[in-house]
């Protein structure tokens, strides 16, 4: 970790003009704290050397990762920073699977190059980041009945309407309260809600839910 007039940025992708460039390219924004790595073992190494990176950009495809697992070892090696998943082939469920292991963020690698110091300070003061196109993607995968809400998506805004918190939907569930705020802007954006009030009184109108 650094002092609060700079970040410490670990870029584990084995694409090696990738993190040559955006190396050179954070160097400056973060205060000259960008470190790479090319593969698991690299990474784990790298941040046993730091203590902890205020954000590391995990590939989820180099070597060595074998899916959610070499997430979660990133997570828990890199416990007192955050861990943002940057990767421009990964499907929806693999990104929410990975939030509930602690990750903080996804970064798809379209994502445009001058709002990536942005994120990476969000998500060094803690907020999560998730790119509102993505999560309107599921909207565009599932027929427009229902204003395109799952199941899932309907149970959650049911729970809800009737004044639960999302702690209290994530204790119902068994899953964690990150995967329902997730939920809950992915109906945000199908039901171009507002806010949750909004939403409710959106799908309650509809009657998409019942309370």
């Amino acid at each position: 970790m650094t002092n609060q007039d700079s970040l410490s940025l670990l870029i584990a992708d084995d694409h090696h003009m990738v993190t040559e460039t955006l190396s050179v390219a954070l160097n400056s924004d973060l205060g000259g704290n960008v470190v790479t790595s090319n593969d698991l073992g690299s990474t784990l190494e790298q941040i046993r050397k730091a203590g902890s990176f205020d954000v590391v950009l995990l590939d989820v495809n180099m070597p060595g990762m074998d899916g959610l697992k070499g997430v979660r070892d990133v997570v828990e090696a890199n416990k007192s920073g955050g861990v943002t998943l940057f990767s421009g082939n990964v499907s929806r469920d693999f990104v929410w699977q990975a939030f509930e292991l602690g990750v903080k963020g996804y970064v798809p690698k379209s994502q445009s190059f001058r709002s990536l110091a942005s994120i990476i300070h969000l998500i060094a003061s803690g907020e999560q980041y998730i790119p509102m196109a993505f999560s309107r993607q599921a909207a565009d995968d599932e027929p427009d009945n229902a204003m395109g809400l799952n199941t899932r998506e309907k149970n959650i805004l049911k729970s809800a309407a009737c004044g639960k918190t999302n702690k209290e939907i994530a204790r119902e569930l068994s899953v964690s309260e990150v995967t329902i705020k997730m939920c809950m802007r992915t109906i945000y954006n199908k039901l171009n809600a507002r806010n949750r009030a909004h939403a409710t009184t959106i799908a309650i109108g509809l009657g998409i839910i019942e309370v």
